[in-house]
């Protein structure tokens, strides 16, 4: 396939003054000194004031129909998000949603094609292009007929037609597409994956994708064609890769540095949130930094970020899958990239050869957080090092564990990795900053009452089971006394796939009015200024972000010693992993027992823990280290 977008450049206008300090209301496309037709056209009705106009919505439209070959044209409603189960991109366009995309605005591309297909829709050619009528031909206001006249005409002929049925900026209005009477193979199988994403856990999916590959392999060379039977006859061959040139001049970035960072969404987790906060401290007048995602997700973080990236681009809202490393190769050529910050992207990984094989001076870091346990054991850590090792410059490495994890299993080389770690704001996570008592006001906690609490998502690797199991076992040893609750108090903040069993749990033991069940909790900084123990039997860890926040906060916590604990917690406030529950409960509840006994105990361990924060873990060292390493290999032409 070969679809070229030649000649045109990206020319975005705006008629408030301040345009750079308010999102671009309209673009379009303009000529840019070439003679070559454009195979490609937009069209754009209802532009509002109001409404932003993310800066590369017409490139993303490019990709998203000269990329499917089976479509002439593509509409891009501009007000509605569409709450349906159809898939993102269709051909099934009733009535109602064409009424409601032209009565609430709209950018629509069609490829050009003979005039007897698109009837009056194509009436541009190269000769009338010179004719006055037809100078600004690409402007939707200097088309002989409407943009509206345009849609209908396409949908009268029976043209191959398609839309976004999920815009990729946040909607002004919502609208909800009739049921159909019957659903086609590809609906439904939207619809299974909708239900999937939004009732299993990430955990689960991603053992299910795996299942998937097991039984079907995936076959890296699928999207080629197969060769032909007289190929070594022949004097002259096609390419076999797709070949895609869609030329595009986006916003000069200066003497800053253009860095690519690629994440698989932007969910609630702790690596998207690091990522997150890395971008918003790097020196917005040194790098200039672009934003990539490459699995679906509707990416609620979007708004913590989106000012402070140059752009973002959600491939599988346009993209299809296959396709998705001849736009990595597009984007860092069109940008000028010199980095790419690679943080848990799966299909950038599966890139990575393709992409090499354009551009051998771009350099490519990851982020490695956490070796993980089955379904998918090793997690990235053994991803990148076994698969996409000889691709890449350096690895940052979260902490000393993963290290001797490349190195011992990979023989990765000690030059081609950094430790960083993730560390914590010690002045957001400051609790003399902090009020207290407002936890304990709204969940009806005497001021008295020791509070001892778990923090995480209900599955498997957070083990919420060992918790309760702890609990039982703390107030069996815990004097008479000093059970009511006036003296102790258990809580249980977060949710996930385990919330019925975790109840069922709390039940059978009794414990129904001692372990209060708080949801997930958004406040975290007054979680952690009222609670006085925080209790983590995890199966599995890098070192948390937990862990960096408690201590700043002056909490205790009593964690298990997985993964990479002991690199920031002392001996004293570890349990010594184990599989039977009922016996790593056991050892919870005497390491806890101390603490829970001793107030003084509780704020001596506290403020040592905050102190050994500040002299070794604040978030201002990070942000140095990782602008030291950018610089490393963004000038480091070896």
């Amino acid at each position: 396939m070969k679809a070229i977008c030649r000649g045109y450049s990206y020319a975005c206008f705006n008629n408030n003054e301040n345009w750079n300090k308010n999102p671009l209301t309209a673009q379009t496309l303009k000529e840019a000194n070439s003679k070559e037709e454009a195979d490609l056209w937009f069209i754009s009705s209802g532009l509002r004031e109001d409404v932003f106009i993310p800066n590369n919505l017409l490139e993303k439209m490019a990709w998203a129909i000269l990329t499917r070959p089976y479509l002439d044209l593509l509409i891009q409603p501009l007000y509605i998000r569409i709450e349906t189960g159809l898939p993102e991109i269709t051909e099934y366009l009733p009535d109602e949603f064409i009424d409601k995309t032209i009565e609430t605005g709209f950018i629509a591309a069609f490829v050009r094609k003979p005039k007897n297909n698109f009837g009056e829709i194509c009436l541009i050619t190269s000769k009338e292009r010179s004719n006055p009528t037809y100078a600004n031909a690409h402007n939707p206001s200097s088309l002989s007929i409407s943009p509206e006249d345009i849609i209908r005409k396409a949908l009268k002929n029976k043209l191959r037609t398609a839309a976004l049925t999920r815009p990729v900026f946040e909607a002004k209005h919502k609208f909800k597409l009739p049921e159909k009477k019957s659903l086609g193979i590809g609906e439904i199988k939207n619809l299974i994956k909708d239900k999937v994403r939004t009732s299993l856990s990430p955990e689960i999916r991603m053992h299910l994708k795996n299942l998937i590959h097991i039984i079907k392999p995936e076959n890296p060379y699928n999207i080629y064609p197969a060769a032909e039977p007289d190929i070594a006859v022949k004097k002259s061959w096609e390419s076999g890769m797709d070949d895609i040139s869609i030329e595009v001049r986006p916003a000069d970035t200066g003497e800053r540095i253009p860095v690519l960072m690629v994440m698989h969404w932007l969910e609630v987790s702790g690596a998207e949130r690091f990522a997150i906060e890395l971008i918003r401290h790097l020196p917005k007048d040194k790098f200039a930094v672009y934003l990539i995602t490459d699995v679906a997700s509707d990416n609620p973080w979007e708004h913590l970020v989106k000012d402070h990236a140059e752009e973002i681009f959600h491939l599988p809202d346009f993209l299809e899958r296959n396709l998705f490393k001849s736009f990595y190769v597009h984007f860092l050529e069109s940008r000028k990239i010199k980095l790419v910050h690679i943080n848990h992207a799966p299909e950038f990984y599966r890139s990575l050869a393709h992409i090499r094989r354009f551009n051998t001076k771009v350099k490519i870091m990851d982020s490695l957080y956490i070796i993980e346990l089955p379904p998918i054991p090793g997690g990235y850590p053994d991803y990148s090092a076994r698969f996409a090792e000889p691709f890449i410059d350096m690895h940052h490495v979260a902490c000393v564990q993963i290290k001797d994890f490349l190195s011992q299993r990979w023989h990765v080389p000690e030059s081609k990795m950094t430790l960083i770690y993730l560390n914590v704001d010690v002045d957001e996570f400051d609790p003399s900053k902090i009020q207290a008592g407002s936890m304990r006001q709204k969940y009806d906690i005497p001021d008295s009452a020791c509070i001892v609490a778990f923090l995480g998502r209900f599955v498997e690797q957070k083990r919420p089971m060992v918790f309760v199991e702890a609990v039982d076992s703390i107030l069996k040893k815990l004097p008479t006394d000093q059970q009511s609750k006036n003296d102790i108090c258990f809580i249980m903040a977060g949710s996930g796939y385990l919330d019925e069993k975790v109840k069922e749990r709390i039940k059978k033991l009794g414990l129904e009015d001692t372990i209060k069940l708080t949801g997930n909790i958004s406040e975290l900084k007054s979680f952690y200024r009222d609670i006085d123990l925080l209790v983590m039997p995890s199966a599995n860890e890098g070192v948390a972000l937990v862990t960096f926040e408690s201590m700043a906060m002056e909490t205790p916590l009593v964690f298990a010693d997985v993964g990479a604990q002991s690199e920031l917690l002392p001996a004293e406030l570890l349990v010594p992993d184990c599989k039977d529950e009922k016996k790593l409960a056991d050892r919870f509840a005497q390491k806890c027992l101390p603490l829970i006994l001793s107030p003084d105990k509780r704020a001596e361990t506290g403020k040592e823990l905050r102190r050994h924060i500040l002299d070794h873990h604040t978030d201002q060292m990070t942000y140095s280290d990782f602008e030291r390493l950018y610089d490393q290999l963004c000038y480091n032409e070896n």
